[in-house]
């Protein structure tokens, strides 16, 4: 396969920023930010919103590894490279979710922005890079070439 036959890596980065910035627009939308609330309210978010935090943040861990596992040696330069956006979306997307869920409890409880920061902040050190990729994949000198086309 010829270096213009196979994806361009700008996509996968394009995609995952698509991610955060669906998380900052719907929090620009929602948030008053001239009036946040310190107070916090004895409620189920008060409690739920941390746990499940840990929780989205383990998943989208073990999703993005499972999916890696799946690339094979054997496999195209095209075919690593869709795995991979595959797993950053598996990665980006249950933090994307929680963050939704942290706007909606922070609108109609008390002030949760910590925790939609936090998601973000996992999703910028998470952000995919070609480097990223060729530690997690083992390619051959071919492949790193055109990689570098890329």
């Amino acid at each position: 396969m010829k270096a213009e036959n196979a994806p361009n890596f700008k996509i996968i980065q394009f995609i995952y920023a698509s991610l955060i910035l669906g998380i900052l627009v719907a929090l620009y939308f929602t948030a008053d930010l001239n009036n946040i609330n310190i107070d916090i309210d004895i409620s189920t978010f008060k409690y739920m919103l941390p746990a499940l935090f840990v929780v989205v943040v383990l998943l989208s861990n073990f999703l993005f590894k499972k999916t890696m596992s799946s690339i094979k040696r054997t496999d195209s330069l095209f075919e690593k490279l869709t795995k991979y956006q595959s797993a950053n979306l598996m990665r980006g997307a249950p933090l994307e979710g929680f963050s939704f869920f942290a706007i909606f409890s922070q609108s109609n409880t008390s002030n949760y922005l910590i925790f939609i920061g936090l998601a973000i902040v996992v999703m910028l050190i998470n952000f995919p890079s070609k480097s990223k990729f060729e530690n997690l994949v083992n390619l051959n000198m071919e492949e790193q070439a055109r990689l570098k086309d890329m």
